[in-house]
């Protein structure tokens, strides 16, 4: 596939689909840019497609995120104002993250604070059907499906917009906890959970015939 670089609001970049940049966030920043050009006609909502970045360079919209493979050092700095536009991080494939520092490219890998870990799962020996999931969250009096999460961007903790999850409102800091349905492992994965929602992370699993892991099943 060959080392690719990713404008995106997720550390890891795996999870790019839940902290997501916008197609319409995208489309207003080459608007305004004159070397950024879209060559087809995508909508606000459009989940794929390319963006060319002066004659010969080239950024491809997609889920969320946008990326190119192995750029030179002109289109890094190029992805860095583009990033810093939407408030989102230039990452590559091994997690580096990218930036300036007086007037050059640096590249450091993320650390332990960069990062959303540990990660908890409620999770079972066979997986767990993404209806099977919605049915239990519409019997919790305690959950709700929310259309935005919280993202940690360079500027901070931001709320942004997101595909629907489902959101634990029951906690007692009153700020609602995302349970993310994970469609590789068919598990519900929890980012950093802290006492109160392992509490409930546990009375949760066995609505589902599961357990709470630390670990992906």
């Amino acid at each position: 596939m060959g080392y690719e670089v990713h404008i995106t609001r997720a550390i890891p970049s795996l999870y790019f689909q839940r902290f997501p940049v916008t197609a319409a966030e995208v489309l207003d920043g080459v608007r305004q840019a004159a070397d950024l050009d879209v060559p087809t006609n995508p909508g606000p909502s459009s989940e794929i497609f390319p963006i060319t970045v002066g004659k010969d360079d080239w950024l491809l919209f997609s889920h969320g995120e946008l990326r190119t493979k192995h750029p030179s050092e002109q289109l890094i700095r190029r992805m860095l104002a583009l990033a810093a536009t939407l408030d989102a991080w230039v990452l590559g494939d091994d997690e580096h993250i990218y930036a300036e520092e007086n007037g050059q490219i640096v590249a450091r890998p993320a650390v332990l604070t960069d990062l959303p870990y540990p990660t908890y799962f409620i999770a079972r020996h066979d997986k767990i059907s993404a209806s099977e999931w919605e049915g239990v969250v519409g019997t919790q009096s305690d959950f709700a499906w929310w259309t935005r999460v919280e993202a940690r961007v360079p500027s901070g903790l931001k709320w942004i917009g997101s595909p629907p999850v489902a959101c634990w409102t029951g906690h007692p800091a009153g700020k609602p906890v995302p349970f993310f349905f994970d469609e590789y492992d068919r598990g519900i994965e929890v980012l950093q959970p802290d006492s109160a929602t392992l509490t409930r992370m546990r009375v949760l699993a066995p609505r589902l015939d599961a357990e709470v892991l630390r670990d992906p099943p």
